[in-house]
């Protein structure tokens, strides 16, 4: 080995450090544009466009995509880019709320499942495995069937849905933290519950939290679509894009855009999420290693 092998292995290190560094803000580049059109979507849509989503006009009825229409009409002369765009408040808000509810309700009820008796975990582990079993698709249709249609109810069902993975993995990660060797100290010691819980805990429940909820975005904005689809979800003439493609598809064999316009923002925005959760969980493990050097 010659004196002059540590300095080339120590460039090639920084060149590949560099590397990663530029793969790295590019993603984020990637990421951020579309982030911030949704974000600006969903806070205020006439900044995107100034056309009422809910305008008819039976003199434009099913005209091609166009300067006038980006996106073109519908059989009822509304402009599908403005559907779209409005729609995001529907699909993509939808999908948020239901997971806000999901990852509120499965950290809570995950970290009490933990921290019970080991006859109520058993219990409990028993309750949601029955929630569990259902497909998410399947479980919304049946609580939708008896709560009725609207986006309140499709949220809550969506919520129900969900909330046994987030609980499984808070649990897992709960039961993990409460068997390390720090939280056994710290419980010698004398110190508080609520210490031990949100010091020792809580942080180390959590991990993958974000990862998953990304993910179930994702899912509940594909879901809350398809019940939309077949009337079970969001109802017309409401701009969501669930809605949009099922009467869209009334007319497919003379205008494809009214369908096919709302099935791409819905695959462009289950695929950010996916992106987001995939950057998320491999950002976890070099975060986890960092807390678990701290303790």
């Amino acid at each position: 080995m010659t004196p002059g092998n540590p300095p080339r292995l120590g460039a090639r290190r920084i060149s590949l450090r560099g590397m990663d560094l530029r793969r790295a803000r590019w993603r984020v580049i990637v990421l951020l544009l579309p982030l911030v059109i949704l974000a600006v979507a969903l806070i205020d849509p006439h900044l995107v466009t100034g056309i009422d989503p809910l305008h008819t006009d039976p003199r434009a009825t099913l005209r091609a995509p166009s300067a006038a229409h980006l996106f073109g009409t519908d059989r009822l002369g509304r402009d599908v880019f403005s559907r779209v765009v409005h729609g995001t408040r529907y699909s993509v808000g939808i999908g948020l709320a239901a997971t806000t509810l999901c990852v509120l309700a499965g950290v809570l009820w995950g970290l009490l499942s933990a921290l019970a008796p080991a006859w109520l975990d058993e219990v409990s582990n028993r309750f949601l495995d029955a929630i569990g079993a259902f497909p998410g698709v399947l479980l919304c249709l049946v609580l939708i069937t008896f709560t009725g249609t609207g986006s309140a109810n499709l949220v809550v069902a969506l919520a129900i849905a969900g909330t046994p993975r987030l609980a499984r993995l808070v649990r897992s990660n709960a039961r993990g933290a409460l068997s390390m060797h720090h939280t056994t100290q710290a419980i010698i010691m004398g110190l508080t519950r609520r210490h031990v819980i949100g010091v020792h805990v809580l942080p180390r429940a959590l991990a993958g939290v974000p990862h998953l909820a990304a993910l179930e975005v994702g899912a509940a904005i594909l879901t809350a679509s398809g019940l939309s689809f077949i009337g079970l979800g969001v109802q017309p003439p409401t701009p969501e894009w669930g809605a949009m493609m099922s009467e869209g598809r009334l007319v497919l064999r003379i205008a494809w855009w009214p369908s096919v316009f709302p099935g791409i923002a819905t695959v462009a925005v289950v695929l950010l999420c996916a992106l987001i959760g995939h950057g998320l969980s491999t950002a976890a493990p070099s975060a986890t290693s960092e807390t678990r050097n701290r303790s």
